[in-house]
């Protein structure tokens, strides 16, 4: 997917990679074996970190087909901004595209923009503290 991000030098994992072809936009490629928790786990994360409150309440069932590519794509980025293959000074971006792909899926718009303010108030993803360990399968 061309994604709006242009780094330099190329950003590549085993499972997600991100090349500049163009003065303005790179390939984003999530391949086969990217692993991602789709965009659950957000009103759990913004309640720990107190950015909700305990009764806040939304009608957004977190894997419905329209989140999916949208949380995909953000989580491909941020994992590359983790392990510092990415510099963060592209997390506004990532989180902005992340909304744009949510209101092409057919998000109602509402719904995108509250999430993209959630994800504008949390570094959490792309700090490189935060690495998951790559494991392996069977």
């Amino acid at each position: 997917m061309q994604v709006p991000i242009y780094p330099i030098p190329p950003a590549v994992m085993d499972y997600v990679s991100l090349s500049q072809n163009s003065p303005t936009s790179s390939l984003l490629i999530l391949k086969r074996g990217f692993c991602y928790d789709g965009p659950s786990g957000k009103i759990e994360f913004c309640l720990r970190l107190g950015l909700i409150e305990p009764s806040f309440s939304i009608d957004f069932t977190p894997d419905e087909p329209e989140a999916m590519q949208g949380a995909a794509v953000h989580d491909g980025l941020c994992r590359l901004m983790a392990y510092g293959l990415l510099d963060r000074m592209w997390k506004d971006k990532a989180d902005t595209l992340a909304r744009d792909l949510w209101i092409e899926s057919g998000m109602p718009p509402s719904q995108a923009n509250l999430w993209f303010d959630v994800l504008q108030q949390t570094d959490f993803y792309v700090q490189e503290g935060n690495q998951l360990p790559i494991l392996e399968g069977p």
